[in-house]
């Protein structure tokens, strides 16, 4: 398994946790909700996203440089 099929799941499962959150959220008495962890969750999300972004930028190939072309 890759790394970013490690993130990849990492991410599922912390989305799947956000949306349970929020459906108690919606079952909840208002003075209940201080939203702090929804955004602890959203805060692992986005921190997810960026590895992965990261991954995939390690994984693809670095091209070298062109060199220039001499003109005639």
């Amino acid at each position: 398994m890759t790394e970013i099929e490690k993130l990849l799941n990492l991410r599922n499962k912390l989305v799947n946790n956000r949306r349970a959150l929020v459906e108690t959220y919606q079952k909840a008495e208002p003075r209940q909700l201080t939203g702090e962890a929804l955004a602890h969750l959203q805060e692992a999300i986005d921190a997810v996203d960026r590895a992965i972004d990261d991954e995939r930028r390690n994984e693809s190939p670095v091209l070298p440089p062109r060199a220039p072309q001499s003109r005639p």
